[in-house]
C-alpha cells in the first residue's frame, strides 16, 4: 500500500514537471515572436534596396488677375469737411468704377488716414501753425477681367486720383498649369531613376513613396505705357500683362525588384 502511494506521487510530480517544462517552453517561444514582432514595426525599407530621385517639371501660365491701388487726398479747413469731400469724390468714382463691370467685392479699403496739417515755423523751428486737416483714403482692385485694366486706370486718373500703383499681374487659379507640370516633373523622376537602375543593372519595381512641391512664382508686375498728347486729349495706357512659369518639383522613391 506505501510502494502504490509512493508510486502514484512519483507518477504526479512527473507529470507536474512536463506540465512545467511545456509552460516555460510556450512563454519562452511567444516572448520570442513578440520581441520579433516589435522589431519589424516601422522599420523601414533598407537604403540598398530603394532608388530615390527627383524631377522638375515647368508649365507656363497667363495670369487671371490684376490688382491696381489708388488713392483719393482731401483738404480742408475742418475735419467734417474734409471727410465729406474724401467721401463725395471716392463714391463717386467707386461708382464710374463699377459701371465698367467691377464687381463689388473686387473693390477694397486699404486704408484711411485723416490727420491735422501744420506749417512749418521758421522762427521757432516747430510746426505750431495749424493750416489744415488732410484726410486720404486707398482703395484696392482686383480685376478679374483683364482687357479692362487700361479702361480702369484711365477713369482713375480723369478723377484725379493720387498715389496709383499697379498693375500687379497674378495666378489666381494655377490648377491646369500643375497638372501639366506634375506630368512632365513624374516623367522626369522615371527617366532619372531607370538610368540609375540600367547603371546598377537591377529593375524597378513599383514607387514606394512620392512627394512634391512648388516653388513661389513671383507676382507679374504689368507694363503700362502712355503715349505723350495734348493736356485736354485722354488716352487710355497700353498694358502688358505677361506670362508666369510654374514649376514643380518631384521626389520618388522606386523599390528594387530582388
Amino acid at each position: 500500500m506505501i510502494t502504490n502511494l509512493f508510486s502514484d506521487n512519483k507518477t504526479l510530480n512527473v507529470l507536474s514537471a512536463l506540465v512545467l517544462i511545456t509552460l516555460a517552453l510556450f512563454l519562452g517561444f511567444k516572448t520570442w515572436f513578440t520581441w520579433r514582432e516589435s522589431v519589424q514595426v516601422g522599420k523601414p525599407t533598407p537604403y540598398e534596396f530603394t532608388i530615390n530621385v527627383d524631377g522638375v517639371g515647368r508649365a507656363e501660365i497667363r495670369p487671371d488677375i490684376a490688382r491696381v491701388s489708388f488713392a483719393v487726398e482731401s483738404r480742408a479747413e475742418t475735419l467734417s469737411s474734409a471727410q465729406n469731400d474724401n467721401s463725395e469724390r471716392m463714391n463717386s468714382l467707386i461708382e464710374k468704377i463699377k459701371t465698367l463691370g467691377m464687381d463689388a467685392k473686387d473693390i477694397q479699403t486699404s486704408t484711411y488716414n485723416a490727420y491735422e496739417e501744420k506749417k512749418y515755423d521758421p522762427q521757432t523751428g516747430t510746426y505750431d501753425k495749424v493750416i489744415g486737416w488732410v484726410v486720404s483714403q486707398t482703395v484696392e482692385l482686383t480685376i478679374r477681367d483683364l482687357e479692362k485694366v487700361s479702361s480702369i486706370l484711365e477713369t482713375v486718373g480723369q478723377n484725379n486720383a493720387t498715389n496709383i500703383s499697379g498693375p500687379n499681374f497674378a495666378v489666381e487659379n494655377d490648377l491646369k498649369a500643375v497638372d501639366e507640370a506634375r506630368l512632365e516633373a513624374i516623367a522626369d523622376a522615371q527617366s532619372r531613376a531607370q538610368a540609375i537602375a540600367d547603371q546598377l543593372g537591377v529593375k524597378l519595381n513599383t514607387p514606394t513613396s512620392y512627394n512634391e512641391w512648388k516653388d513661389g512664382g513671383p507676382i507679374i508686375y504689368g507694363y503700362a505705357k502712355v503715349e505723350a498728347v495734348a493736356d485736354d486729349v485722354s488716352v487710355a495706357p497700353t498694358i502688358e500683362e505677361g506670362q508666369e512659369e510654374v514649376t514643380l518639383h518631384v521626389s520618388v522613391t522606386y523599390s528594387i525588384k530582388q
